[in-house]
């Protein structure tokens, strides 16, 4: 029998007892989290914020699920302090856990960017519960919100937000719309289609300070420009490594690191969701993990921790959006790479746009714009690797019924 602990709110530490308490239904299992809520989706969130889901369906399983599965949930207490040499976490009250294995997912509240008057009230980020519930409040007695877009949560963020009939400002450091997911095309007409459905774009042009006497009451611009706004949404997250200063926890190098996916520098510490990102990608987007991704984080993890045998985590995601009336999904290879061809067609009066990606033949990744419609099929060709060599502009045809290709070849 093990001692387990999670730290963090975080769908993979749900998914990764859940696979546990498969096989082992002995271990002491305890997940704490600073949160003062039960672990929720951090997608669902956006779903909750743009008023397609009740609050009740933010949360990944209800509380009877931890109950039942013998879990002792503590919430609303932040970590003080890691001895991970003696095995110990220390919580706000004093208390303090011992753990056989410790997973590592979230600590507390996300660090915002260092942009001068981030702390005024009427800043917020969309990645806690509590942070979007003040959002729903407030909103109201909003005009302007300005937002951060920087990553894809940033870009969904300002999707949820486009039903609340406020003027939209996106403020981003790129030129066009997430060129770091999409390829260069896709990417410029997303901008032009955000462009006609009235999102005022201030591209290249970053956030400087944050203006008001307690309160946002404005935004200075990298440009010069003064906005006046009483709501600013921030994306650029992260996870605040500092916590684990001359504690010893440090990535593995690649060499020590061939049987394990999730393993820290001490053998008994594992790590996932935004820990995980904060350590392996150096300056990227701790937070910007689908729910989707963070399920396969935690099975996998839980194989690990089980010591069965597991192939490699991968992942494909989808990415799918609605921003008023403007639909998209896109899927797999979004980016041209070596090998990788492109197909694309955009129908300027109906506003359609659609992109395939073929590797050696086989559908390898999609870009769809105002064609949700076509999801299921495409996304059913992608999950099959449908070889698609010679009908690609096919594909393309806006009164093409893919259920007619449901019997392509295989590769």
């Amino acid at each position: 029998m093990k001692n387990i602990v999670f730290v963090g709110n975080s769908i993979a530490n749900c998914k990764a007892i859940e696979e546990i308490r498969k096989r082992d239904k002995e271990s002491i299992i305890t997940l704490v989290s600073a949160d003062a809520f039960y672990p929720y989706g951090r997608g669902r969130l956006l779903s909750y914020l743009a008023g397609e889901i009740k609050e009740r369906q933010v949360y990944y399983h209800q509380d009877y699920f931890y109950k039942e599965h013998g879990v002792r949930v503590i919430t609303g207490q932040p970590i003080t302090r890691f001895n991970f040499k003696r095995n110990q976490v220390f919580l706000e009250n004093k208390e303090h856990l011992s753990y056989d294995i410790l997973v590592l997912a979230d600590l507390a509240l996300p660090r915002l960017p260092e942009i001068k008057g981030h702390y005024k009230t009427g800043v917020y980020q969309t990645v806690r519960l509590a942070d979007v519930k003040t959002v729903l409040d407030q909103i109201q007695f909003t005009e302007t919100v300005v937002v951060q877009v920087t990553s894809l949560a940033g870009f969904l963020t300002l999707c949820a937000l486009s039903g609340h009939g406020k003027e939209l400002v996106v403020s981003s450091t790129w030129p066009t719309i997430l060129p770091d997911v999409l390829d260069q095309e896709s990417s410029s007409i997303l901008k032009q289609l955000l462009e006609y459905k009235g999102i005022r774009l201030m591209m290249e042009n970053s956030i400087e300070e944050i203006l008001g006497d307690g309160d946002v009451k404005a935004v200075r611009m990298k440009s010069g420009k003064v906005l006046s706004t009483e709501m600013v949404i921030l994306d650029d997250l992260r996870v605040d490594t500092r916590f684990f200063k001359d504690t010893g926890l440090e990535l593995l190098k690649e060499e020590e690191n061939s049987s394990s996916q999730f393993r820290s520098s001490f053998p008994n510490v594992y790590w996932v969701d935004a820990v995980r990102n904060a350590f392996k990608v150096p300056g990227g987007r701790d937070y910007n993990i689908s729910d989707e991704q963070l399920e396969g984080q935690g099975g996998a993890l839980a194989q690990e921790i089980l010591g069965l045998e597991c192939d490699p985590f991968l992942y494909s995601s989808t990415t799918k959006f609605r921003l008023k009336d403007l639909t998209g999904f896109w899927f797999g290879e979004t980016n041209l790479f070596e090998a990788v061809r492109e197909f694309s067609r955009f129908d300027a009066d109906k506003n359609i746009y659609k992109k395939i990606f073929s590797n050696a033949g086989v559908l390898s990744g999609a870009v769809f714009f105002n064609a949700g419609d076509q999801f299921d099929k495409m996304r059913e060709m992608f999950n099959e690797k449908a070889n698609i060599q010679g009908i690609e502009e096919q594909m393309l045809d806006n009164q093409l019924d893919l259920q007619g290709l449901a019997k392509l070849p295989q590769s």
